[in-house]
């Protein structure tokens, strides 16, 4: 319990320092500028490998850290992700599948759409919904929600609302 508590204070921006009187919290040093793709490498290894090897292939020049995300019976998507992001050293988190294959620059695409401050996520598979009830998918405008599939944020804006819920399996 302890080191998920200080996993969730890191995600935070936070370190805690052992002092001799007690715990204290200092900011961390600024994460460096880039980009970190949580991932699941475990969990389909040969998506895996095709996936990675299309970040590759169109990463852009941007300093990309792959950070993994693994799943298993016992921690479910959400639980994943937020250990991957405590992690992740980006300034900007990217979340996808490994079903995911680039075939272009998405990263500056992402990097693009978090430039502008009014938008929290980003991704390229989108829905929208005039009533929460039926979603139909768009790749462009505004929408109501991001696929899973590829969901970009700034890693502090994750991190401020206690990163993804953990009931998400």
């Amino acid at each position: 319990l302890a080191d998920e508590l200080r996993d969730r204070i890191a995600a935070l921006g936070f370190d805690v320092l052992d002092t001799p009187d007690g715990p204290e919290l200092v900011p961390a040093a600024a994460p460096p500028a880039g980009v970190s793709v949580l991932v699941d490498l475990a969990g389909w290894p040969e998506d895996a490998a095709r996936f990675l090897a299309s970040l590759d292939r169109h990463r852009g020049g941007r300093d990309v850290d792959v950070v993994p995300a693994h799943q298993g019976p016992d921690l479910g998507f959400g639980a994943a992700q937020n250990r991957a992001l405590a992690k992740a050293g980006g300034n900007l988190v990217v979340l996808v599948d490994t079903s995911l294959e680039l075939t272009g620059d998405l990263l500056g695409a992402l990097v693009g759409a978090l430039d502008d401050p009014t938008v929290a996520v980003a991704g390229p598979f989108g829905l929208a919904t005039s009533d929460l009830r039926d979603y139909e998918e768009r790749t462009a405008g505004d929408v109501a929600a991001i696929q899973g599939y590829c969901l970009a944020a700034r890693r502090t804006d994750l991190a401020s609302v206690g990163g993804v819920r953990e009931s998400f399996a």
